[in-house]
């Protein structure tokens, strides 16, 4: 289980296709080229949206936040502005114009079988999958939004202001889970951790027995990369159990609970500690040498972030990284 430290911003990056939200959760729309974002306020019954308008962007502002809902049968999407229920539209003005985005009705008012409240998410390429053009199902018109505010619908063309991004809703991590089964130990590797020596080689007739005490400090390593999903903002922290090597292998059960930071390496430092005897007999000279072994670990984990706003669940899947120091034991030898 996770507990949130931080608040965490949530981004959503794209892969071959535009990686939408689950439906009902919320977005902000980032413009690529003016940095600006799309709002709705409804003020004195008409929509800022109308006057063709962008605005510095506000995270928590529930004017900038929308929820997207699909098209029946098509791929492309209603775009529902959270505080105010209306929808954004692409209103064609003239045949010679350009035609102008506004949030024109509540979506519960509209008719849901008009083309022009449709948008499709569209990549740029594979190379920048995290930026998308929203086109106009009506038109074929894109979203353009520029440094002064204008924000309106221009035919399609590849410039940087007809670019977006979709940065999600403030979220908490809610829970983490790890999928043991699917784990790797891809190394195990032995360190020197001390030892003692029994000299029993000048001639006593008895045995005798050295009692050792040694310590043991290794530093283990732990890192949460992302691999889909939903993007947790590097350096977010967090609480969390992880993984170790019970035995031969990967452990079901989870570590103590310890605080990490997200796309960073993070450090714990374990102390082993062991006792033990040494006898060596008449003329023996007895060694012991002692070894504690750092497994490295591969396993997938998938974080569980819930929405402020929404209430909703959304996700995060990666690969967490780490060392799992195990096995403190000793061999002895006779040396003479």
């Amino acid at each position: 289980m996770l507990t949130l430290l931080s608040i965490i911003t949530i981004i959503c990056y794209l892969g071959a296709g535009v990686d939408i939200p689950p439906e009902g959760v919320l977005v902000q729309f980032n413009n690529y080229g003016s940095g600006r974002c799309i709002l709705d306020r409804d003020s004195l019954g008409a929509s800022i949206i109308n006057s063709g308008t962008t605005a510095s962007c506000c995270i928590t502002c529930d004017d900038q936040l929308f929820k997207l809902i699909k098209h029946p049968t098509l791929d492309a999407y209603k775009i529902v502005n959270f505080k105010t229920g209306f929808v954004i539209k692409n209103h064609i003005v003239s045949s010679t114009s350009n035609s102008f985005v506004f949030a024109t009705t509540l979506d519960s008012e509209i008719n849901q079988a008009s083309s022009l409240i449709y948008w499709k998410l569209i990549p740029k390429s594979s190379s920048q999958p995290n930026m998308f053009k929203l086109q106009s199902l009506a038109t074929g018109r894109v979203m353009f939004s520029a440094s002064d505010g204008t924000f309106n619908a221009v035919p399609d063309e590849d410039l940087t202001a007809v670019y977006w991004t979709m940065i999600y809703e403030t979220g908490d991590v809610t829970g983490v889970s790890f999928e043991i089964d699917l784990g790797q130990i891809v190394a195990d590797t032995p360190f020197a951790a001390g030892g003692g020596s029994c000299d029993n080689s000048h001639g006593s007739s008895a045995d005798q027995t050295l009692h050792v005490s040694n310590s043991k400090t290794v530093t283990e390593t732990n890192t949460f990369e992302r691999t889909s999903g939903f993007e947790i903002s590097i350096g977010a922290k967090f609480e969390a159990k992880v993984p170790f090597v019970g035995g031969a292998e990967i452990s079901s059960e989870l570590t103590t609970s310890h605080e990490f930071t997200f796309g960073e390496e993070n450090s714990i430092a374990t102390t082993f500690e062991a006792q033990y005897s040494i006898t060596c007999a008449q003329g023996e000279i007895v060694e012991a040498r002692c070894a504690v072994f750092q497994a490295q670990l591969e396993v997938p984990f998938i974080i569980t972030l819930k929405g402020r706003k929404s209430g909703l669940d959304y996700y995060t899947y990666g690969i967490w990284s780490g060392t799992s120091a195990h096995n403190f034991d000793c061999d002895f030898y006779l040396v003479q």
